[in-house]
């Protein structure tokens, strides 16, 4: 039970996270792309509303009552999930998916610049080494093999990067997890 000096009525008050994960592989759990931490009220008529975790800043214990409080019997954590995956976790699954599908948009574009430019000034460099050979200089034979095996290394690099992007841009939302209740009284 938590005193609150602002409110009118009493009300159940869930402190809920939400998060939305992404298929990327992270050792031991699973890699949050997003997460939120909510205060979730539950009126006496059984509505539902969010609000900001900062009005927990406000909310004192009581040192002394005048009568005693009986709060209402405990509503199902069911409730409070089903409520915040609809109203919350839907609405944030979507606004992280056009922000992570934007974001490795230019990631993508970065990369196929960036790799594209690193390769091809490899390839200058042993077409140059190239025409050396041509002219009799066979010292540089070696430094070809190493920029070659340079490129491949940057081809396959290039490659795991855009797969990893793709990975992060599969997207699913997780049941929003209720970290605590309390009841508020004015």
């Amino acid at each position: 039970i938590l005193v609150s000096p602002d409110d009118k009525e009493s009300y159940f008050a869930f402190f809920v996270k939400s998060q939305i994960v992404d298929n990327r592989t992270n050792i031991n759990e699973e890699n949050v792309a997003d997460e939120r931490l909510l205060m979730v009220c539950q009126h006496n008529d059984g509505s539902f509303h969010l609000t900001s975790p900062a009005k927990f800043i406000d909310l004192h214990s009581p040192a002394e009552f005048t009568k005693p409080i009986e709060p209402p019997e405990v509503v199902s954590k069911d409730e409070v999930v089903m409520w915040s995956f609809d109203q919350i976790t839907m609405q944030q699954f979507k606004d992280t998916e056009a922000h992570i599908h934007k974001d490795a948009e230019d990631r993508k574009h970065y990369l196929e610049t960036a790799f594209t430019q690193i390769i091809m000034d490899l390839q200058i460099q042993i077409q140059e080494m190239q025409e050396k050979v041509l002219y009799g200089d066979t010292k540089v034979q070696e430094k070809i093999i190493k920029k070659q095996e340079r490129v491949s290394e940057l081809i396959l690099k290039k490659k795991n990067r855009m797969d990893n992007l793709q990975l992060m841009s599969e997207l699913y939302p997780k049941a929003p997890e209720v970290l605590g209740c309390a009841y508020i009284v004015p």
